[in-house]
């Protein structure tokens, strides 16, 4: 075997310094700018959108328009 091949394999067989580390950070929270609170909002806004979607296809009207506050009715493109 060549020494290139040999220090490849070496290389190769060594612990990756940043995916292969068990290191859990003490300080960790559930709130703030955490990737569990951003997918659980994100989560929450598409049900919201869902919900809102759903209404609006079972009833006919508009969210604004179902609960009787004001909206431009002359931006409707329809």
């Amino acid at each position: 075997m060549s020494l290139a091949r040999s220090l490849l394999l070496l290389l190769l067989s060594l612990p990756d310094p940043v995916f292969d580390d068990t290191y859990e950070y003490k300080g960790r929270s559930k709130v703030g700018f955490v990737t569990y609170a951003e997918l659980l909002n994100a989560r929450m806004a598409m049900m919201g959108f869902t919900i809102l979607f759903l209404q609006e296809l079972l009833f006919g009207k508009g969210v604004l328009q179902m609960y009787g506050l004001p909206y431009d009715s002359g931006a409707f493109l329809g």
